[in-house]
C-alpha cells in the first residue's frame, strides 16, 4: 500500500527502503527528498519505516511512503516557477499532487507547517542557596 506524506519532505534513510519521491512543490527540480525540518522525515517513520534489528515485526500491511513536498502557495496553472529554498512560513497550503500511475488520492487543501529549527539557548545553572 503506498502512503503520501504530504508535508515538508522526506529525507532517506536505511529504514525507508520503499521510499518513492512523490514530486517537489518547495525545491526547484527536487524530488521530494528533502525534509527541511524533519517533520515530514517523522510522520513517515510513523507510517512505514522499516523495523530497526531487533524490534517488532513489520506492520501486516506492508507501507510506501510517497513524498510530496509543499510550498506556501500553488503554483499558477501553467506556471513552474518555484522557490529555490524551503519556506519559513508557519503554515503552508498543500498542492495537490499530480496524478501518477499508481499514485495516492490527495484531498485538494491540506495544511502543513514547516518552520526554522528553533535555537537551542543554554541557561546557566541556577544558584542554590541555603537559608
Amino acid at each position: 500500500m503506498k502512503v503520501a506524506v504530504i508535508d515538508t519532505g522526506v529525507t532517506p534513510h536505511p529504514r525507508f527502503p520503499h521510499l518513492i519521491p512523490g514530486g517537489d512543490y518547495v525545491m526547484a527540480g527536487g524530488d521530494g527528498l528533502s525534509d527541511c525540518d524533519a517533520h515530514g522525515t517523522i510522520v513517515a517513520s510513523m507510517i512505514g519505516a522499516a523495523p530497526a534489528n531487533g524490534a517488532a515485526p513489520p506492520p501486516a500491511v506492508p507501507r510506501r511512503p510517497v513524498t510530496i513536498p509543499t510550498t506556501e502557495k500553488p503554483p499558477p496553472p501553467q506556471t513552474v516557477t518555484l522557490s529555490p529554498v524551503p519556506p519559513q512560513t508557519q503554515t503552508i497550503t498543500v498542492v495537490p499532487a499530480p496524478p501518477s500511475e499508481e499514485g495516492p488520492r490527495v484531498p485538494p487543501r491540506h495544511r502543513v507547517r514547516c518552520r526554522r529549527r528553533p535555537q537551542v539557548r543554554l541557561r546557566p545553572e541556577p544558584t542554590v542557596v541555603e537559608r
